[in-house]
């Protein structure tokens, strides 16, 4: 067990805490947070430690590395509850067992979450596997690495653009950014929420074999953004979602709205079901109203920065099982919403003027004063002032 000077469970983050004569043979203990999460395991392995387990700092399970480069001792992740047990225990054997994954359909910890500055556009827009995926090794010849982030979530869309444009060579880089985005599932991630998952989890088969694709926003695909505003009524919007069929087919949907926390709000649709034919388009009409007294402020009561928004999706279900070939679409919506307070201040009051009334002597001496400064500042104003120049 390492610990720190209060006693605690130490992060490990110090090469110099991992004593040989100490964890020789043994399981190290450490907690997450700081530095590299492997950093562990490499200390523990070059210093004689049996294993290391690495207590993790926030629910679940820490995410899986995999193979770490000169690290042969197993490593082990521990959930936060329980971190005290691990921590008391005099000792500890290793055994294999199924553990589930409770945090798999989750967003990860480290992502990045929207909306985009400024406008308030709704991002990311879709989302994909990014943690702890096992891929190819460039250089390794038959080896494999463990990485999480995007530089392994993006490959996955990537991938799937690449199957979308083989299974329509005729679209264009907006369709088969819809299909990609529309296509996608909310339902498979448990957190769901429009600003850190977009549409949901990415689908390879739905994006490569469904005909329709949606756009708003002057034929911006993925999304309905209604981006910030800032009001002291309540607010109200409307725009239009176009709905291309590019297939051979009648589609008809039938149209629903599923709000996703965020302040009160509601979004009406014009119709209940839309039917597009083949190689059409037709309208679809969104509006938004939000009240402004449940808008909310950008401040809590401690004066913390306080995040709003409106959100939500807009779901396209075939009415039936043919059309669109089973795919359900998905639209999501999103605003920020700020309320903005009417403040109005009166003028302030001015003194009331007085009337002072002097002897005659205290008036002539008044006005010789006065008479005499104004003299005085009439001479020293002549003095400064530049004298003009001689005459050629």
């Amino acid at each position: 067990m390492l610990r720190d000077s209060t006693g605690a469970v130490s992060l490990g983050c110090n090469d110099s805490e991992y004593v040989d004569a100490l964890i020789a043979g043994k399981l190290v203990v450490t907690m997450r947070g700081t530095c590299a999460r492997i950093q562990r395991a490499q200390s523990g392995q070059a210093h004689g430690a049996a294993a290391v387990a690495l207590i993790n700092s926030t629910p679940g399970y820490p995410p899986f590395e995999g193979a770490i480069a000169g690290v042969t001792i197993p490593f082990f992740g521990v959930l936060q509850g329980d971190g005290p047990a691990l921590a008391g225990a005099p000792s500890a054997t290793e055994a294999s067992a199924t553990i589930a994954n409770p945090g798999f359909g989750v967003v990860a910890s480290f992502s990045s979450a929207g909306p985009r500055s400024l406008d308030g556009s709704l991002k990311p827009e879709v989302t994909a596997p990014g943690v702890s995926v096992v891929s190819t090794l460039i250089g390794s010849g038959t080896g494999f690495t463990t990485e999480s982030g995007t530089s392994m979530a993006t490959p996955h869309v990537a991938g799937v653009a690449a199957l979308v444009r083989q299974a329509h060579r005729s679209w264009d880089a907006p369709s088969i950014r819809a299909a990609i985005i529309e296509s996608a599932s909310p339902g498979a991630m448990t957190d769901y929420a429009p600003r850190t998952e977009g549409a949901g989890l990415l689908q390879a088969v739905g994006a490569t074999q469904t005909e329709v694709t949606l756009s708003a926003d002057n034929e911006r695909p993925g999304s309905v953004s209604f981006g910030v505003n800032e009001f002291m009524q309540d607010f109200h919007n409307t725009t239009d979602v176009l709905v291309t069929n590019h297939g051979s087919s009648t589609a008809t949907f039938a149209l629903t709205t599923t709000r996703v926390g965020g302040v009160p709000h509601k979004l009406k649709l014009n119709r209940s079901t839309v039917s597009v034919g083949p190689n059409s388009r037709t309208d679809v009409r969104l509006t938004l109203a939000v009240p402004a007294a449940t808008a909310g402020a950008t401040h809590d009561s401690s004066g913390n920065d306080a995040f709003q928004e409106v959100a939500g999706h807009i779901t396209l279900t075939p009415t039936d099982p043919t059309a669109n070939h089973g795919v359900t679409l998905q639209l999501p919506y999103y605003m920020v919403p700020r309320a903005r307070s009417s403040v109005t201040a009166a003028p302030p009051l001015r003194a009331a003027a007085a009337m002072i009334f002097l002897p005659a002597a205290a008036r002539r001496v008044l006005r010789k004063w006065t008479d005499e400064h104004v003299r005085l500042y009439a001479a020293r104003e002549q003095e400064t002032r530049p004298s003009p120049a001689p005459p050629d």
